[in-house]
């Protein structure tokens, strides 16, 4: 009886192992792409909230806002928004913004000299007591139109520009305050009319 020749394995050609690789390098590819996209939105996602949070922190009409906590000069920087074309063109308020005195200070501080650390020190003092008579000037004035411009600016800088804007009245319990509605693209404010003869008359506990 003829023996029959023992199996031979067959080994797929070449030409398909190296199809096989490639299709895998692809997908890894791909995968490691969606992977870093998805990082890339929760880390601007995160920023936002964070801005936002820093804003409602920091700004005066904010729950823990005052007139007096107000800085003379407002900071902005470029935000992580983006156009059709990858442009950055809005502005947003920097919480961590400094002039140029207080930047050169702390650049001589990290990396400078102790010559260029007092020179620096000298400068910024100098510059702070400017801003503080400056401020100063400005309360002291008391120019009604200019303090209503400041309030309106800082108003668009929170909110965005003004929509709509009409005398109201305020109705709560026991108290009817006339002042003045404003609308903006995000926010709802109501200006009291702190020289109307009624709201001189309510009672500043109640107020």
């Amino acid at each position: 009886m003829q023996e029959l020749p023992p199996a031979l394995s067959v080994c797929p050609p070449v030409s398909q192992c190296a199809q096989y690789a490639a299709d895998r390098r692809e997908e890894e590819k791909m995968c490691d792409h969606l992977i870093s996209a998805a990082k890339h939105r929760d880390h601007v996602t995160a920023n936002q909230l964070k801005q936002k949070i820093l804003n409602i922190l920091t700004n005066k009409h904010g729950a823990w806002g005052a007139v007096s906590h107000s800085q003379l000069h407002d900071f902005w920087r470029l935000d992580y928004w983006e156009d059709d074309l990858r442009r950055r063109r809005r502005f947003v308020r920097n919480a961590f913004g400094s002039t140029h005195a207080e930047a050169l200070l702390k650049a001589a501080i990290e990396y400078g000299t102790e010559e260029d650390v007092v020179k620096s020190k000298k400068t910024f003092r100098s510059q702070a007591i400017v801003n503080q008579n400056a401020e100063t000037e400005l309360m002291l004035e008391g120019d009604d139109d200019a303090v209503s411009l400041l309030q309106e600016k800082e108003i668009d800088n929170l909110a965005g520009p003004v929509v709509l804007s009409t005398p109201a009245q305020l109705i709560a319990p026991v108290v009817v305050a006339k002042g003045t509605l404003s609308i903006t693209t995000t926010e709802i404010y109501f200006e009291v009319d702190e020289e109307d003869p009624a709201f001189k008359k309510i009672d500043s506990k109640v107020s």
